[in-house]
């Protein structure tokens, strides 16, 4: 009823974009500006290093 669409209902871990954890965080945009969505991503809470970001992994939208 608030006119937005969530944009990142993807499975990550499915779509090979993380290797294990699940995200919980989704991001939803108005409805007529999901149609310009141009990449969905995400990375992992852990840097290469093996420090850890965040008890969560990440999630980002670039709107084109």
């Amino acid at each position: 009823s608030a006119g937005l669409q969530c944009v990142t209902e993807e499975d990550f871990v499915k779509s090979g974009k993380l290797k294990e954890r699940h995200t919980v965080d989704h991001l939803c945009v108005d409805k007529q500006y999901a149609r310009d969505v141009a990449v969905v991503g995400a990375w992992e809470r852990e840097r290469p290093d093996g420090m850890q970001l965040s008890d969560h992994s990440g999630v980002f939208v670039d709107l084109a």
